[in-house]
């Protein structure tokens, strides 16, 4: 015979491992770009997309230990507008947004504790959201993105 409280704890641990592939899923689909500016932006559903300085970005800079973002919610950006600045123990960088379009959410949690970006630049680190107007075509691949950074070593 089957038990109902078996079933159902194993409904339940199957309906929490499918809602973790469907996360995993939704991150993997979505489309990362890289601007030369060492900037990421992450195309998600819709008109949305985040941004933030790449992984390089911040190991070149060292340790973060203040961000400064100058945009608010409602704001509307062109591309390349300066939308913060990040300061490391080595210097003090303008952070640039690769796309135009209007914010919807600043990354608070910045303010109280920059080293998220030292631990999670391309993830929790995340600078604004925004709904974009067009994706600018100077982005690169994240393939690109490391191969331009390979160039500008040498």
């Amino acid at each position: 015979m089957f038990s109902l409280a078996r079933i159902t704890k194993n409904t339940s641990r199957n309906f929490r491992q499918l809602q973790s592939l469907n996360f995993v899923q939704r991150q993997s689909y979505a489309t990362v770009k890289y601007s030369k500016d060492h900037e990421w932006v992450r195309f998600e559903s819709g008109k949305q997309a985040v941004v933030g300085i790449s992984e390089e970005a911040q190991s070149k800079l060292g340790e973060i230990v203040h961000v400064a973002l100058s945009v608010k919610v409602g704001d509307v950006i062109q591309a390349s507008s300066v939308i913060g600045e990040v300061e490391s123990v080595k210097s003090v960088s303008e952070v640039y947004s690769p796309v135009s379009g209007k914010i919807t959410a600043v990354n608070a949690v910045l303010n109280d504790n920059p080293g998220v970006v030292n631990e999670s630049a391309e993830a929790d680190g995340w600078m604004i959201k925004l709904e974009f107007e067009q994706e600018a075509e100077e982005l690169m691949s994240k393939d690109a993105y490391q191969k331009y950074c390979e160039e500008q070593e040498h």
